[in-house]
């Protein structure tokens, strides 16, 4: 390699020494600073996200403690018996229909899911929370595939 390059007349060892040192420029730019470059943006975006996202929970946690001083109460509800109130919210979901969704002799509803989005149903088991009081007691998840999950719930609104 090195008799080829010596073999070479001046102006083309120039052309290749400098596409060489082109080529050293590139590959090193691709191997540490480029990567480099996306993960801190990541970052950067992730930081982004969570500074939203503790913004909108202290705005909440605001909004509870004046809640509070006012004098509700979490337990709130329509006089709805659970299984009406459940049935109610999943219709406007958007989640699939449930394998099955029974009300149960104590007044509480029985809710079972096959393959349902995770992070949707979390979202309706908190609004039926915080809109009727109805709690979720015994609470069984099974992870089907990424994001999804087979679940069986009870649920009910504490007397």
């Amino acid at each position: 390699m090195k008799n080829w390059f010596l073999g070479l007349a001046p102006r083309e060892r120039a052309i290749v020494a400098g596409g060489g040192g082109v080529l050293v420029v590139v590959l090193v730019y691709l191997a540490l600073v480029e990567p480099a470059v996306q993960a801190w943006g990541q970052r950067v975006r992730r930081v982004e996200s969570l500074e939203r996202q503790l913004a909108w929970m202290q705005e909440a946690a605001g909004e509870v403690q004046s809640l509070r001083a006012a004098g509700a109460t979490d337990s709130g509800g329509d006089g709805r018996a659970p299984y009406l109130v459940v049935d109610s919210v999943l219709r406007g979901s958007g989640l699939p229909q449930p394998k099955r969704l029974e009300s149960v002799n104590d007044g509480s509803a029985r809710l079972e899911f096959d393959e349902v989005p995770f992070d949707p149903l979390v979202h309706i088991l908190g609004r039926l929370r915080s809109e009727s009081g109805i709690r979720a007691t015994r609470v069984r998840i099974t992870r089907v595939r990424e994001g999804y999950v087979d679940a069986s719930l009870s649920l009910e609104r504490p007397q």
